[in-house]
Formats: C-alpha cells, sequence, structure tokens
C-alpha cells in the first residue's frame, strides 16, 4: 500500500496529496541513471543509503509518474527495484 507525502518545501510546487515516498534500489553502477530517471519524472531525492553493493534512493514522486519510472528503471537495470517506501 503507498504511503501518502504530506506537502513541504522539498517537493515541487509545495506538493500535494498525490504523492508518493518510493524506494529504488539499484546496484551502484546505476546510480546516476536512476537519479536521473526520478528527475526526469519529476521527482525530488530525498536520501540516498548504501546496502550491501546497491544504492537504495528514497525519493518523492507523483503517484501518475510511478508506473512509468518503474518501466523505465527495470528495462534498463535488470537487478534493480523500484516500490513504494514504507
Amino acid at each position: 500500500m503507498a504511503r501518502i507525502v504530506t506537502p513541504d518545501a522539498d517537493v515541487p510546487n509545495g506538493g500535494s496529496s498525490s504523492d508518493l515516498r518510493v524506494l529504488v534500489t539499484v546496484p551502484e553502477e546505476y546510480m546516476g541513471f536512476a537519479i536521473g530517471q526520478i528527475n526526469q519524472h519529476y521527482g525530488v531525492v530525498k536520501s540516498m543509503n548504501w546496502q550491501n553493493g546497491f544504492q537504495a534512493i528514497q525519493a518523492a514522486l507523483l503517484a501518475a509518474a510511478f508506473d512509468s519510472l518503474s518501466n523505465a528503471i527495470l528495462s534498463f537495470v535488470s537487478r534493480g527495484k523500484v516500490e513504494y517506501d514504507p
């Protein structure tokens, strides 16, 4: 189940109730690609963490862009994962 992000200053236009927190996990060598895709889909990177050879990128994203972001990353990065951030 998706968790709604409350509006804040870090989200473009103050955010809205349709913003989601997402977690993008990719191998380190694909981190730049993943961040580029998040930005291209009008997302905002909130934090990045190293986890066992993978970068876990937490971001806020419009709900309507989730499927498109997921398809873009997973079609290029076979060991990546895009999911709702609990």
